[in-house]
Order: structure tokens, then sequence, then C-alpha cells
């Protein structure tokens, strides 16, 4: 049995880069999702992850990056004005 593709959000942070990591050696194929290409996304396809570039508003990326995926581990992002789109 293969395993499944895992997407992997916050790939290029501290804690998704060392889940990718962990993914990788054992055996699990990787899409690592991030922000824009730079040498982070460059150096995650280096460690044989698949990058898709994805947008955190654009429900569209989002789709087109979990097609073929069986899980996912999501790392939450921050923006300092999260609290001001939650109000009411």
């Amino acid at each position: 049995m293969t395993n499944p593709t895992i997407l992997v959000t916050g790939a290029t942070g501290k804690t998704g880069g060392a889940v990718v990591d962990l993914l990788l050696a054992g055996g699990y194929p990787v899409r690592a999702v991030v922000r824009r290409e730079d040498a982070r996304s460059v150096a995650l396809r280096t460690r044989d992850a698949e990058t898709a570039v994805v947008h955190v508003f654009d429900a569209d990326q989002w789709f087109e990056a979990m097609k073929g995926t069986r899980r996912v581990y999501h790392v939450g992002f921050f923006d300092p004005f999260m609290v001001h789109s939650a109000q009411g």
C-alpha cells in the first residue's frame, strides 16, 4: 500500500518544517503549502517535498493544493489584524 500524500501548512516555519522532514523520512509524500516562491520553498523541493503556493484567503488555491491529498497537518497562521476581523 502506498502512503497517502499529506498537505502541510506552515511548512517553511520551524514546526511545519520539522513535520515535513519527519513525514519524508517516514516515506510519506508531502505537499508543502508556501506563501511565495523563495529560498525556503526551493529548500523544501530539494528535500523532495512538492510545494503549492497558496494565498491564505484564496479558496480556489486551497482547493487546488488539496487535490490528491488524503491528510492535512495544519499549522495555524498569525495575522496581527485577526482580532479586528473577528469583531462584529
